[in-house]
């Protein structure tokens, strides 16, 4: 394997690893984490061991590519792996980086906020467990060998799963309850066109809940 080529699969695993650290570090500079989703919650403590496992897993990669023990179609899956880990990777952080609370919002930014991440929960669960996934693709490869570790990872993948089927009771279905929230954060109707009960909420009730999302009191 040419060095150029080395170089680029080993700074796309760099690059992955970077992205989950400055994601969880992002994480835990929220003041109170309580309020937010348990969903969202539990995929950003699996960051560190994303990041971790990355890192074995580089230092087994620099020496089979130095070995030249690396053929050219495991280099390519390889590569397509860590490419779409990337992509998951920074869907995380840029929805952390714009979403998450800080201490100089506003009332109206924080509620604001609180929607987006209770729409996005879900998601973001589902990157941090393809990260996960593309973890144990390079185990397959022979680049992740530890067995705790891995271990680690698929007991994490079940985690996320769980967690995953516990938000999807909360999320609308065709036949439950949709409220649609405009973009001022403000609660102007309920549109549902299915046999699901349909709530009609004050402003003021609305920005209560979401609050109390970033407050620790409950959720919304």
């Amino acid at each position: 394997m040419a060095g150029a080529e080395a170089g680029l699969v080993l700074g796309l695993i760099s690059a992955v690893i970077t992205i989950c650290e400055a994601a969880h570090e992002i994480w835990e500079a929220v003041e109170d984490q309580s309020g937010l989703t348990k969903s969202l919650q539990r995929a950003a403590e699996e960051l560190p061991l994303a990041a971790t496992s990355l890192e074995q897993a580089k230092v087994n990669l620099n020496a089979a590519l130095r070995a030249g023990t690396v053929s050219e179609a495991t280099k390519s899956a390889i590569e397509e792996s860590l490419r779409s880990c990337k992509e998951s990777a920074d869907y995380v952080m840029q929805t952390f980086r714009e979403y998450l609370p800080t201490k100089d919002d506003q009332r109206k930014t924080r509620i604001s906020k609180a929607y987006t991440l209770r729409r996005r929960s879900s998601k973001i669960q589902e990157h941090v467990q393809h990260i996960m996934r593309g973890i144990e693709t390079l185990a397959q490869h022979q680049v992740l060998h530890d067995a705790q570790t891995l271990e680690d990872i698929k007991a994490a993948i079940e985690e996320l799963e769980l967690s995953d089927n516990d938000e999807s009771k909360l999320q609308s279905t065709e036949s439950g309850d949709i409220n649609n929230l405009s973009g001022n954060a403000t609660l102007r109707k309920n549109v549902n066109s299915s046999s699901g009960k349909q709530y009609v909420s004050t402003e003021s009730s609305v920005q209560h809940n979401a609050e109390n999302m970033y407050m620790g009191k409950g959720t919304v």
